[in-house]
């Protein structure tokens, strides 16, 4: 199932952010990002713990 995931700025690692909806073909082909705030959205790396704070802009679509 295809994923949006993140780097992890302290370990380099991605992790996943959320699910992408892949029921209608549109959304498999066309994925659009969920909603972040303006200023960005604080998230743990679910490998090292790290805090950082996202913009939507660096969410990516992994396969």
């Amino acid at each position: 199932m295809p994923t949006w995931v993140l780097k992890c700025p302290n370990c380099q690692r991605e992790f996943a952010h959320a699910k992408i909806d892949d029921t209608k073909i549109e959304d498999y082909l066309f994925p659009v990002k969920p909603a972040f705030p303006v200023l960005g959205l604080a998230i743990k790396c679910l490998h090292c713990g790290h805090e950082a704070t996202y913009k939507r802009n660096e969410l990516v679509c992994r396969a």
